[in-house]
């Protein structure tokens, strides 16, 4: 599986001006940057290790 095919697989969310945070936990994230067709699109990981939800933020 491509990692643009796991990409798809991730939920979506609006990118805020504040350090993103899991929306599960509340924790802090690793988060990094890609552009996509002029798009910037932050790929999220949660730090904590019992949670570990990844998800899209994304400009709106």
């Amino acid at each position: 599986m491509s990692d643009t095919q796991l990409l798809d697989d991730l939920p979506i969310y609006q990118m805020i001006d504040q350090p993103p945070t899991c929306p599960m936990c509340g924790i802090r994230t690793n988060m990094y940057e890609i552009l996509s067709y002029n798009i910037l699109i932050q790929v999220n990981t949660c730090l904590r290790s019992d949670c570990g939800y990844e998800f899209l933020m994304m400009e709106h």
